[in-house]
């Protein structure tokens, strides 16, 4: 019998864990992650006594292989509903309303962090560790990072966003084009400590507003903190144009106009931390959701192949782990 073949994931997002999962026990997988943890946009910061959820808010499940794959974490307590009324607040209309939903929403428990490491069980996962580019040549692929080069590999899948794999993948991989066609957004977040402030019976409200385009709760969200908390996303295309202002230009910015939004909260804030995401949102996805180039022994994957909500990285990681599963 012929020895596994190696397959290197670089992103330990939803994506990435997804599909070593799914490759797991056909090859030989190693992540690699350039963060100090697992999760990509499902993070969360530990500050004040308080876990902010500082990224993704909340993921819905719809397709019934992503409830599958899910529903032994929501039987152990991993994920659970987040039962909370979400706010719509409109420019041209008076006052807030409640905005009407399909989907049940989901968070993970006690943080956003616990599926992904609850994903990442068993995985061979390389933290800390940053990719600067794949050499090598076909089906024998080399990672360079700042001090080392690590392979060969058989099979190099980068389920990083857009252009972080662009900028990773060689000229060779036939699929660079379609991947190209994939637009992201930046984001900033702020999170707040405020002494007493609530948002009322709603649990978020979304903003029509050139700045602001979320205000979430913690406390509001399942096993949380009691403690008042704010998580604050701008808007993504304000975003864009200021990706590389100062934070403290931006921070200064998105606070002013969250005074304007809630006057109440003016003097009511402990402290505050900024976030920026240069890759939050998905734009337009890439024109195909299958990115693999089997002769080279490349691929990519991610929530931008499809739309922009978690379920798309998973569903994007399975369909992937599913066509190279079959020549393995």
């Amino acid at each position: 019998m012929s020895d596994p073949k190696k397959i290197a994931v670089i992103g330990a997002g939803i994506a990435g864990l997804s599909l070593a999962r799914s490759l797991h026990g056909l090859a030989d997988v190693t992540i690699f992650e350039k963060s100090r943890g697992v999760g990509g946009r499902m993070a969360t910061r530990h500050a004040d006594g308080i876990a902010f959820d500082h990224g993704a808010q909340y993921f819905t499940i719809r397709d019934p292989a992503f409830h599958a794959a899910l529903e032994p974490a929501i039987e152990l307590g991993v994920v659970e509903a987040w039962s909370g009324i979400i706010g719509l607040s409109s420019s041209g209309a008076r006052g807030i309303v409640d905005e009407g939903h399909r989907w049940p929403r989901f968070v993970g428990v006690p943080s956003m962090t616990a599926l992904p490491k609850w994903l990442s069980r068993g995985l061979d996962i390389r933290l800390g560790v940053k990719i600067i580019s794949v050499e090598g040549s076909a089906k024998h692929w080399i990672l360079k990072t700042e001090s080392q080069r690590v392979g060969p590999f058989d099979w190099v899948i980068t389920a990083s966003p857009t252009p972080q794999s662009l900028a990773l993948m060689p000229e060779s991989f036939s699929e660079i084009g379609r991947m190209a066609s994939s637009k992201m957004n930046a984001c900033f977040t702020l999170m707040l400590r405020p002494r007493s402030f609530k948002l009322g019976r709603h649990c978020a409200i979304r903003y029509d507003d050139e700045v602001i385009a979320l205000i979430s709760e913690g406390p509001s969200r399942p096993q949380r903190s009691s403690l008042p908390s704010l998580v604050v996303h701008s808007h993504n295309g304000w975003a864009d144009r200021h990706v590389d202002d100062a934070l403290e230009n931006v921070q200064a910015i998105m606070f002013d106009r969250i005074a304007e939004l809630l006057p109440d909260i003016s003097k009511d804030i402990l402290s505050c931390d900024i976030h920026r995401w240069r890759f939050a949102n998905v734009e337009t996805p890439s024109e195909g959701e299958l990115l693999v180039d089997f002769e080279n022994g490349l691929a990519a994957c991610g929530d931008w192949t499809i739309g922009n909500r978690v379920e798309a990285g998973f569903l994007s990681a399975v369909a992937l782990s599913e066509a190279i599963g079959e020549r393995l």
